[in-house]
């Protein structure tokens, strides 16, 4: 039971790290572009690497999400409720890489204020997984303690 939660905490920490990492986008696209070439053609670089980051955050939180989904499998009787919030995780995470895609363009153009506004919402659209997730793995943590019982799980 414990390696269970222990994925579970991971795919929370995935979600919790993603939102580090768009911070961290946000910092670096925020800086005043220099008149130098070489200063814009490294921040450039630099830009690809934590937006490449970000993608890549992403497949771990769909990793993750997979991974959270077989575990409450394997436990049983998990109500439809909660596979229907896990289902809402991959439309979430859809939509995070829409905008994704388009912060990418926007960074390209120099649309500050587009780039903060999609770094607010993927931010946003990250802390209700998060929250949900929170609240699944206090649900089943709790639920572990009870193991020898025979009711049914409740979930937040």
């Amino acid at each position: 039971m414990g390696n269970n939660l222990r994925k579970d905490f991971r795919w929370w920490a995935v979600s919790h790290h993603t939102k580090y990492l768009q911070k961290k986008i946000m910092d670096e696209v925020q800086k005043k572009p220099t008149a130098e070439k070489d200063e814009e053609n490294m921040q450039d670089q630099e830009e690809n690497a934590i937006v490449d980051r970000l993608f890549r955050s992403f497949e771990d939180l769909e990793k993750a999400i997979g991974s959270a989904r077989k575990t409450l499998e394997e436990r049983g009787e998990v109500p439809e409720e909660v596979v229907a919030r896990l289902n809402s995780y991959d439309t979430i995470l859809d939509k995070q890489r829409k905008l994704a895609h388009r912060l990418c363009e926007n960074i390209k153009k120099g649309d500050w204020d587009e780039v903060t506004r999609q770094v607010g919402l993927i931010n946003g659209l990250s802390g209700m997984i998060r929250d949900d997730a929170r609240a699944i793995l206090s649900s089943l943590s709790l639920n572990s303690d009870d193991e020898v019982s025979t009711d049914k799980m409740h979930f937040c």
